[in-house]
C-alpha cells in the first residue's frame, strides 16, 4: 500500500507539473506573438524618396544671343549681373593657362578665361592671376566712351 500511495504522489505531482507548464509556455507564447505584433505596427516602412540631380549649366561665351535675335549681341549668364555683385571664388590652372571661377549672387559657379565678357557694362576680362582678375568696362561719360580697370580680388585673399 505503500507503494501504491507513493506512486499515486509521484504520478499526481508529474501531472501538476505538466499542467503547469503547458500554462506557462502558452503564457510566454502569447507574450511573444503580442510584441511581434506590436512591433509590425509600430515598423513604419518609409519609402525612398525620388530625387534627381539638377541639369548643369553649360556656359558657352560664344553660343548665347541676346534678346534680340537680330541683334546678334553676344551675352552669358554673366551679364545678368552688376561686376560688384561677382565674386571670384577660385582658379584653374591647365597646361600654363589660369581660369577664373566666378560666382554669382544665386550661388552658380562658372569658369571664366582672358576675353570673356561679364558684368552689365560688357566688362571684358583682361587678366586672370592667382588672386585677382582684371576687368576693363567701357562706359559712356556723356558723348565719351570712358574705360574703367576693375579688380576682382580673390574672396578670402588679403586686400
Amino acid at each position: 500500500m505503500k507503494n501504491i500511495s507513493l506512486l499515486q504522489i509521484i504520478f499526481l505531482c508529474l501531472l501538476l507539473t505538466a499542467c503547469g507548464t503547458d500554462e506557462r509556455e502558452r503564457e510566454l507564447q502569447g507574450y511573444i506573438n503580442q510584441l511581434k505584433i506590436t512591433a509590425e505596427q509600430k515598423e513604419v516602412i518609409s519609402k525612398p524618396q525620388h530625387w534627381a540631380l539638377p541639369k548643369p549649366v553649360v556656359y558657352n561665351p560664344h553660343g548665347y544671343l541676346g534678346k534680340s535675335q537680330t541683334a546678334k549681341i553676344t551675352t552669358n549668364p554673366l551679364q545678368s549681373y552688376p561686376l560688384k555683385n561677382l565674386q571670384f571664388v577660385g582658379i584653374l590652372k591647365q597646361n600654363n593657362k589660369i581660369s577664373g571661377y566666378v560666382m554669382t549672387p544665386d550661388g552658380m559657379l562658372y569658369l571664366v578665361n582672358e576675353g570673356d565678357v561679364i558684368g552689365e557694362d560688357y566688362g571684358k576680362i583682361v587678366k586672370v592671376d592667382t588672386d585677382h582678375i582684371e576687368v576693363i568696362e567701357k562706359t559712356m561719360a556723356g558723348s565719351q566712351s570712358v574705360e574703367k580697370k576693375v579688380e576682382l580680388k580673390l574672396k578670402d585673399s588679403p586686400e
